[in-house]
């Protein structure tokens, strides 16, 4: 059963198969779905570089370092010309899992994946969004090159530490400006 006090904690997801590549996707899908959720007051959500910080990993480390009774768990599994993201819903407390779902959409269409999650994840949560959550579909820009480059750069930017993750995001950021100039 969901609570109707929602502390959730969305795991940074995971890149089945764990190629570098697709792990900056995961990265970059984790922020961007993690700012969308928190957008809706109805949660209480940390962001995604608190999480980093913190190094929460699991779902213990996510009821003790911030008090969450909700876990979004998340593998993305890139297939030929697709991409599949799993996601579950648990319980903090007792590691039940209260909600499953699965995505599979083109894997160039970084938008569309990113809208399914999102819609997924409030409906396992059983939640409503709230009308500024609502503008999840509001990508910043509606080219698709754009955004892909955008993706990749937050991910990048996830793992800062690394002087050269901080350089790869940059140059994400200016392809990302060379598609979509606004």
């Amino acid at each position: 059963k969901v609570p109707v006090q929602k502390n959730l904690v969305v795991l940074p997801f995971t890149a089945v198969g764990g190629a570098s590549t697709e792990q900056v996707y995961c990265d970059g899908f984790t922020e961007t779905v993690t700012a969308k959720l928190a957008s809706d007051p109805s949660l209480q959500v940390p962001s995604a570089l608190e999480i980093r910080a913190k190094n929460v990993t699991s779902i213990d480390r996510a009821r003790t370092q911030f008090g969450a009774n909700l876990v979004l768990v998340a593998s993305w599994q890139r297939l030929e010309h697709s991409a599949r993201i799993n996601l579950s819903l648990i319980d903090a407390k007792t590691g039940q899992q209260l909600r499953t779902d699965t995505i599979t959409e083109p894997a160039d269409d970084l938008f569309s994946l990113q809208d399914q999650v999102v819609i997924k994840a409030f409906r396992m949560l059983r939640v409503q969004p709230s009308e500024n959550a609502l503008r999840f579909t509001d990508h910043g820009t509606t080219v698709l090159r754009a955004y892909d480059f955008y993706v990749q750069g937050v991910g990048y930017l996830q793992r800062y530490e690394r002087l050269e993750n901080v350089e790869s995001a940059i140059i994400q950021f200016q392809r990302a400006i060379a598609e979509d100039h606004n």
